[in-house]
């Protein structure tokens, strides 16, 4: 009987922090503006930094089958919707990792390190639509393993959504 009390006690604690986890680093943030990145010659960016381009942030790993299934879906999406479009990819693995998947993988895009946690992001790929002003109008969750004119069109609808605000 004595052991109830500390334990009941112990078990609050825990469910309390993971409350605070979950809430903390539970859904994906939306305030991007103050999110920093290392670019793979290890220059700091932000997001305002892409600013007047329309932006698709991608937190991906080496690790994960379906974000890289998607790269070349997403790179072909991006040459159809223009210039006005830039692909950052973001993960929060090993310089090295990033660097060499930039430099064997064709894709015109920019490679990012990042954390992950911070940003809420707890499932890959996750996938940013933030239009040229810097607000996030979409926010997808899983890959994207459609033909590169659905994407390509999702995203312009995507970015006639309001803004998304936490």
């Amino acid at each position: 009987m004595k052991w109830r009390y500390p334990l009941a006690i112990i078990l609050l604690f825990l469910l309390l922090g993971l409350w605070y986890v979950w809430k903390n680093y539970g859904s994906p943030q939306t305030d991007v503006h103050t999110w920093r990145f290392l670019t793979t010659d290890s220059t700091e960016v932000k997001i305002d930094d892409f600013k007047g381009k329309n932006i698709i942030l991608n937190f991906w790993a080496t690790w994960c089958k379906p974000c890289i299934k998607e790269m070349p879906l997403i790179d072909r999406a991006r040459q159809l919707l223009g210039d006005n479009y830039i692909v950052l990819l973001a993960s929060d693995e090993s310089m090295h990792k990033i660097a060499v998947t930039q430099k064997t993988t064709p894709y015109q895009f920019t490679y990012l390190q990042t954390t992950l946690i911070d940003k809420g992001i707890r499932y890959l790929p996750t996938t940013y639509i933030i239009d040229s002003i810097g607000q996030v109008r979409y926010i997808k969750t899983g890959a994207m393993i459609w033909r590169p004119e659905v994407i390509a069109d999702s995203i312009r609808q995507w970015l006639q959504h309001p803004p998304r605000t936490q």
